[in-house]
């Protein structure tokens, strides 16, 4: 009955902290990490007292591993920023609460993780589904109806744009983005056979939620999966390759924003970027493409987009969106090239090589999965800030150590 209840109340906290968005409202920031924070100083005192050494040891790691890269930008933007006079007292308050949105995101699942093992992930996928179905689409049926609900469907079937305000209560980015990390887990990491009916679930959910970022990453991920993930000789060489891959994905990218070659290949094939073209253009002044370029701190530009929105900024007659959308061009522009390559070779590589040694090489396979299917959408949307979906990133390796055979987990790949 105790655990019962433990494990509704973590449903229940779940289904707030993976959503951004219920009944067509916002769920506040303050609300969630508030949560987070709670969950996060539960671990912390039964860790204490703990007897259970492998356990510990499983979260340890992986926790360390995760949280590595933000606190070393904070600490480069604080060097950085000691010698720039224009820095104020907001930039290291932003700084503050994104790294512990961040912290305390992990540290939910991690909580998850300590009492519940690899139920977590199924407590957390119900959690979305709960939060989805009743802030959502009830949402949805309440205000429009049945058949406005219908027609909603068929035109995400034909292609067809919804309303604005169909579109704002059945997007929740964050939960949408969260379902395609539990669709590549159910579909190819989770041995169980009981998961077909979460694989259906976690389709529906990505189609009524349509973010099509999230289908190209999807479709991405899947085919890097069968052609290199798992067919590749060692694991080594699968990170090592699929790293240098991204480098060049991700500089190329920041390379043709800042050379104006995308807004030229928009232009010429008439590419609906939804504003996001002119919000590139106008980032591109803020950093120069070069090795010795050093950023302006982690978290700086985002504030100062953040506060140009909310003054009424406009581009082309349009204000401007509250975020830029493109982690990837963010990350390039707060923390220069140097660590941006090493954050991507560390995240692919690094990370890697460090779970196959402690969790074996089934776990290092399905991290890599999801890694590449994280950094599509850094392209092109805020994914890294987003607490939901860096939590189910954050508990998937632990969980899949539970659920794959005991001979795959004590087997030893050379790397």
């Amino acid at each position: 009955m105790r655990n019962n209840f433990k494990a509704a109340l973590f449903i229940i906290s779940a289904s707030i902290t993976v959503n951004m968005r219920f009944w067509g409202m916002n769920i506040s920031f303050y609300f969630q990490i508030g949560i987070e924070a709670l969950w996060t100083l539960y671990l912390l005192a039964n860790w204490a007292v703990s007897n259970n050494s492998f356990c510990k040891k499983n979260i340890a790691l992986n926790y360390k591993l995760i949280s590595i890269p933000i606190l070393v930008m904070a600490a480069y933007a604080m060097i950085i920023w000691a010698f720039n006079s224009d820095i104020q007292l907001r930039n290291y308050t932003r700084l503050i609460s994104t790294c512990l949105q961040l912290l305390f995101a992990w540290g939910f699942g991690a909580s998850g993780y300590y009492l519940f093992k690899d139920k977590v992930i199924d407590y957390i996928f119900i959690a979305g589904i709960l939060s989805y179905v009743l802030g959502s689409i009830v949402c949805f049926i309440w205000r429009f109806g049945f058949n406005d609900f219908a027609i909603y469907i068929w035109n995400l079937i034909l292609g067809i744009e919804n309303t604005e305000l169909a579109e704002y209560i059945m997007e929740v980015h964050d939960l949408t983005f969260a379902m395609g990390l539990f669709f590549l887990f159910y579909t190819f990491c989770d041995k169980r056979k009981k998961k077909y009916g979460k694989i259906i679930l976690s389709i529906l959910l990505i189609l009524f939620g349509l973010k099509r970022i999230e289908i190209l990453a999807l479709t991405a991920a899947i085919v890097i999966y069968y052609l290199l993930l798992k067919w590749g000789k060692t694991i080594h060489y699968r990170a090592t390759f699929i790293a240098i891959c991204f480098l060049i994905l991700c500089l190329g990218y920041v390379y043709i924003i800042k050379s104006g070659i995308l807004e030229e290949i928009c232009n010429a094939l008439s590419i609906n970027t939804m504003g996001r073209i002119n919000y590139y253009s106008f980032s591109s002044n803020y950093f120069r493409f070069s090795p010795w370029y050093m950023g302006t701190g982690f978290t700086a530009f985002k504030r100062m987009w953040g506060e140009l929105h909310n003054s009424g900024f406009r581009l082309n007659g349009h204000v401007i969106a509250a975020t830029l959308h493109s982690d990837i061009l963010i990350f390039y522009i707060e923390n220069g090239f140097i660590l941006t390559v090493g954050w991507i070779f560390y995240s692919f590589n690094v990370k890697v090589k460090s779970l196959k040694n402690h969790f074996g090489s089934k776990i290092a396979e399905c991290y890599l999965l999801i890694t590449t299917y994280m950094f599509i959408l850094y392209l092109t949307d805020n994914t890294f800030s987003y607490a939901g979906t860096q939590m189910v990133y954050f508990v998937i390796p632990l969980c899949q150590y539970y659920l794959i055979p005991q001979k795959e987990k004590i087997r030893r790949v050379p790397v």
